[in-house]
């Protein structure tokens, strides 16, 4: 967490590099949410994504934006309501 905070402030800052280049956000998305599900399953979560089946293309960096959806579901694993975690995608 605190290496977050610390990228967070280079990037307000403008010292930071990013490798921005075209990534399927569904892809990201999938994996992330692969690498996630075993551990969200055993705090009682259930992710529930409604994404397209075709790509969905963003102009990220694609390493820091799968750290972006991995904060968002540790920050969703921590909260006091736990049932589902609904991560609606839209092209």
């Amino acid at each position: 967490m605190t290496e977050d905070v610390v990228e967070a402030s280079k990037v307000s800052s403008g010292n930071i590099n990013l490798q921005m280049m075209d990534v399927n956000f569904v892809e990201i998305l999938n994996q992330t949410i692969g690498e996630i599900e075993e551990k969200m399953s055993t705090n009682d979560l259930e992710v529930i994504a409604s994404v397209p089946e075709s790509p969905v293309i963003v102009h990220v960096d694609g390493r820091r934006m799968w750290r972006v959806l991995e904060n968002i579901f540790n920050m969703r694993q921590n909260m006091q309501c736990r049932e589902h975690v609904y991560m609606p995608i839209c092209k």
